[in-house]
């Protein structure tokens, strides 16, 4: 273990080089914790589908109101809810090597 740092220890180090540059990181955990890494990845996990489903229902308000400037507003909503949800598809199964 290395040193305390505002009441959480250093469980470990590791090192990794990107072009020129190292970078030295340290991995921290707070003592008196209960979570269990399970949980909190089912919590980031629930957060990021929060965010999808409120990105979804922007675009979806967003196109209901190009559609009605086109004569058909739920074909735009509904065309906008598939162009988000792609979108966040995609974008979670290109960031899943990252986590």
């Amino acid at each position: 273990m290395e040193k305390k740092q505002n009441g959480e220890k250093c469980t470990g180090t590791f090192t990794k080089r990107i072009g020129n540059t190292t970078y030295r990181v340290n991995v921290h955990f707070a003592e008196d914790t209960t979570d269990t890494v399970e949980d909190k990845l089912l919590h980031l996990m629930g957060t990021v589908a929060l965010v999808a489903v409120i990105i979804m229902i922007l675009y979806g308000v967003a196109g209901l109101f190009l559609g009605a400037t086109l004569n058909n507003a739920i074909g735009g909503c509904i065309l906008g809810v598939l162009i988000s949800g792609i979108a966040c598809i995609i974008y979670v199964l290109d960031n899943q090597d990252k986590k």
